[in-house]
């Protein structure tokens, strides 16, 4: 696995519009189903799987083009409004892991370690994650299962989660 990107958030909302707000789609960019499978472990460039586990719509795939940007940021912020959303990815390639909560349109947790070396943090540390929050974890050992350990009492079991069937899609810009 080289590394994958994933968004949950609270409640149902119809794949298209997941899709278009975490990649930063338009409406002219196309969507087209492909089918079903398990999560998408390092997707190829212009897929996605969406899923419903636990009350939760999940959408996973590749990293998008944004990430990180302020515009992504915005994006997130926007689809959470009414609702919590949990942001995940694992980046095996540049050796980053990062995790972002945001709640009702308010960006309230963020985290972001490459090559073992916090490179961003902001908000109060979740329900599970050490004392003191990731940043005062050894770094060397903040990777993928801390990251889903963490977000498991929020979102759900990832043998539910990553065992889910997820509606897969391939899309253009």
């Amino acid at each position: 696995m080289s590394g994958y990107h994933a968004v949950a958030v609270d409640g149902e909302i119809a794949p298209e519009t997941l899709i278009r707000a975490v990649y930063g789609l338009d409406a002219r960019a196309s969507i087209e189903p492909r089918g079903t499978g398990e999560f998408p472990w390092g997707a190829a460039p212009g897929t996605a799987g969406v899923a419903r586990a636990g009350g939760w719509t999940i959408v996973g795939g590749d990293l998008p083009p944004a990430l990180g940007s302020d515009g992504e940021s915005a994006s997130l912020a926007e689809l959470s409004r009414g609702r919590r959303l949990f942001r995940w990815v694992v980046a095996n390639a540049s050796g980053s892991v990062g995790l972002d909560q945001f709640t009702d349109g308010e960006h309230q947790r963020s985290f972001w370690s490459v090559e073992g070396e916090v490179v961003n943090s902001g908000g109060s540390p979740l329900a599970g994650e050490p004392e003191g929050g990731l940043e005062e974890a050894d770094q060397g050992e903040v990777d993928e299962r801390t990251i889903v350990g963490i977000l498991e009492p929020h979102i759900g079991p990832w043998e539910v989660i990553g065992t889910a069937e997820y509606r897969m899609f391939s899309f253009g810009r």
